[in-house]
């Protein structure tokens, strides 16, 4: 029952958090999350239209993340509904892939910036996820506003939501940023999208060490 009210509960989400953006009210709730868990929820809501259509689904997760990763559980679960939203709407035959993984080059970068501001023992990385389709795409003027939409996403995060696909990619766009990130999105006619993003977070080592640091603090204080 829950699983099967998550699509309603999402868009719901997005109108709440639309509203939240763009009055600068939006609060994150980082807890330790299971990205298996999320990506296998987001599949069920939609396999019944991914076997109806005789598509191949499969999503690969990076054997470098192990454990669980530390970002706003209700937050990225929408990001990855809408995207596969998206994904299954568009597709009529073939793939629907998702890859997770750890963007290299952009958590070294992140770090040497860190060092360079003297900030020691920088935990944080990049996870990178990709939403891979055969559908039917996105012509080249509608992929060219979607793109200026999410790069016209300043500091205040204001959007238009009538261009791209709609509210639920907006929104997505925004969140991630939120989640301290960025998204891209590749098109062709007849041969496919594929949506990635990015989104800074902890390593579930490095998240256990938080937490052991934040119960020692709790129990000097109780002292």
């Amino acid at each position: 029952v829950q699983t099967c009210a998550l699509p309603i509960l999402t868009i719901v989400n997005d109108i709440s958090d639309f509203y939240k953006i763009s009055v600068g009210q939006v609060e994150l709730d980082l807890k330790p999350i299971n990205i298996n868990d999320i990506v296998q929820d987001a599949y069920k809501l939609y396999s019944d239209d991914i076997n109806i259509k005789n598509l191949s689904f499969e999503y690969k997760i990076d054997k470098n993340i192990t454990g669980d990763i530390i970002t706003d559980r209700k937050r990225l679960t929408q990001i990855i509904v809408n995207l596969l939203s998206n994904a299954v709407s568009n597709t009529i035959r073939g793939d629907i892939i998702i890859n997770i993984k750890i963007n290299e080059d952009k958590t070294t970068k992140w770090q040497n910036k860190m060092n360079h501001l003297q900030i020691d023992d920088c935990k944080d990385v990049f996870i990178e996820f990709e939403i891979k389709d055969t559908g039917i795409g996105i012509t080249r003027e509608k992929l060219e506003a979607i793109k200026h939409d999410l790069n016209d996403m300043t500091d205040d995060m204001t959007i238009n939501p009538n261009v791209g696909r709609g509210l639920g990619l907006s929104i997505s766009g925004l969140l991630v940023k939120v989640l301290g990130g960025e998204m891209n999105i590749e098109s062709m006619i007849d041969v496919g999208t594929l949506v990635s993003f990015n989104i800074k977070t902890q390593l579930s080592d490095n998240v256990n060490n938080l937490i052991d640091i934040i119960n020692s603090v709790v129990e000097d204080f109780k002292q």
